[in-house]
């Protein structure tokens, strides 16, 4: 039997749905905090996640003060949560795609679909050792190695995230063009 692009029953969509929600939750609690970061001293989560030296970290940390610091601590503990949703969403997601991709014949798309599951963990492992260089920016320890490691693993993260969602994008798309084109006869 083959599968279309969009029969899958409710069913098994419902857990990937629940992972959707706790995503953006903690996507806002993410915001929330950088922008208590951002109230202090101008620069939020992500210009101290791609700071790059030792330098502007510093600058950082003395522009924003004790509760800065003390949100910047709990977003990066929060981040660990968000890193382990977002693997397992993408994981969960492009294995769907790969199956999907396998059912309507796009044998590219589900090769390249298989290649990007573990770029996802590698992603999330980035995203981790990038959170620890963070916490150790803060803990006053280590600011000029961390930051470069810091902006180096988000670079990694960023890439291998962007090409894992081009290619869910890019196969959810074909998909519905090879569903809506006319079917031989």
């Amino acid at each position: 039997m083959r599968v279309t692009a969009g029969s899958e029953p409710e069913d098994a969509k419902r857990p990937l749905r629940w992972l959707g929600l706790v995503w953006v939750v903690l996507l806002g609690v993410l915001m929330f905090l950088s922008a208590k970061m951002q109230a202090h001293g101008r620069a939020g989560l992500l210009d101290f996640e791609f700071a790059g030296s030792g330098d502007r970290a510093r600058q950082m940390l003395t522009a924003w003060g004790n509760s800065a610091e003390v949100a910047g601590r709990w977003a990066q503990w929060v981040d660990y949560g968000f890193i382990a949703v977002y693997v397992v969403y993408l994981t969960t997601a492009l294995r769907r795609a790969v199956r999907a991709a396998d059912n309507a014949g796009m044998r590219r798309a589900a090769r390249i679909g298989h290649i990007l599951v573990p770029a996802v963990w590698a992603a999330g492992v980035a995203d981790a050792f990038q959170n620890t260089a963070q916490l150790l920016i803060l803990g006053r320890r280590s600011i000029d190695a961390s930051a470069t490691a810091a902006l180096v693993c988000g670079i990694v993260t960023s890439s291998l995230l962007i090409a894992a969602a081009i290619s869910l994008g890019t196969n959810w798309f074909l998909r519905r063009r090879r569903a809506a084109a006319p079917q031989p006869t």
